[in-house]
């Protein structure tokens, strides 16, 4: 079909005279081994756009095969957004790489060179994902179709997502929760009584939404030793722009250990889905509504405002 993109100088036709002939010239084939994801890219290279709008829509496809715990090779599809997406970063710095557990790459380099070279390959799995422009919709599309299996399927599959990407970064897991005071951090400030200790985030996003620095001297300031349920709970907030976190690795050493995360609408909510059970997502919202509020729909783990 000239419609689809294979391969841009035009598909290239065999014909067998038999069925022993199709598999002796397969057989010689190159295999590439691994799940092989294709994907339209995001139109640009921000963080937010690399993990939830190319990879994590793209993880979600295999997840329909049961493929999603496998070595995973993502491969970015010629399109509007050009090739050289994924690997404007270098490969210690690519979170598709890295949670892949197999190099990202593209269309031109995996398939259009060997192409014309007249090289022909086989692959164990190829899937096409989903990403590009207009994410936010189709993303909302596919936790939908998970709420649609039981509970604990549909909560499964973010879970595992969040799980994957801490272990890829050999960094350790957020601590488990079964109800959301369970394992907090404690400092005994009487011999009878233990204080309850509480991080904040704010995160700035390119949408401005206020003074964030009074903010978080409100609340450091207000929110001391306020009883709760028989704790004493104090919160310690903290401004933080991501752009100051120059890798995935710092990111998420900062957010495993976060409460309360308060941002508003952009890729700032993205980094929600790896927060601690039981944390809260403060969502400010702009101008046109609240937008990233389906992925706190997905990940059950979390409350919000």
């Amino acid at each position: 079909d000239s419609r689809l993109p294979i391969i841009s100088a035009g598909p290239k036709l065999k014909v067998f005279a038999s069925h022993a002939d199709l598999w002796e010239h397969v057989a010689n084939m190159e295999v590439r081994p691994h799940v092989h994801v294709q994907y339209p890219p995001a139109p640009n290279d921000n963080w937010g756009h690399h993990v939830m709008e190319n990879m994590y829509a793209s993880w979600m496809a295999t997840s329909k095969f049961g493929l999603e715990n496998q070595t995973i090779c993502f491969v970015s599809a010629p399109g509007a957004w050009g090739n050289g997406t994924t690997r404007s970063l270098p490969p210690q710095m690519d979170p598709m790489t890295t949670f892949g557990g197999c190099t990202s790459t593209t269309w031109e380099e995996l398939i259009e060179r060997p192409a014309r070279a007249g090289t022909w390959m086989r692959f164990d799995h190829w899937v096409f994902g989903i990403s590009g422009y207009g994410i936010m919709h189709r993303t909302r599309h596919y936790e939908a179709s998970f709420s649609q299996l039981q509970e604990d399927a549909a909560m499964h599959f973010p879970a595992l997502f969040r799980h994957r990407m801490y272990s890829r970064y050999a960094i350790e897991a957020p601590v488990p929760r079964s109800v959301s005071n369970e394992r907090r951090p404690l400092r005994r400030i009487y011999s009878d009584s233990d204080e309850v200790l509480l991080n904040a985030l704010i995160v700035p996003n390119k949408r401005p939404w206020g003074n964030l620095m009074a903010m978080a001297n409100m609340i450091n300031k207000q929110l001391k030793r306020i009883e709760i349920a028989g704790y004493f709970v104090s919160v310690s907030a903290e401004v933080l722009d991501w752009g100051s976190q120059s890798t995935m690795t710092k990111q998420l050493s900062v957010i495993r250990q976060t409460d309360i995360y308060i941002s508003s609408v952009g890729t700032a909510l993205t980094l929600q889905s790896f927060l601690p059970d039981g944390s809260v997502v403060v969502n400010v919202g702009y101008e046109s509504g609240y937008w990233e509020e389906y992925i706190t729909a997905a990940c059950r783990w979390l409350d919000a405002v």
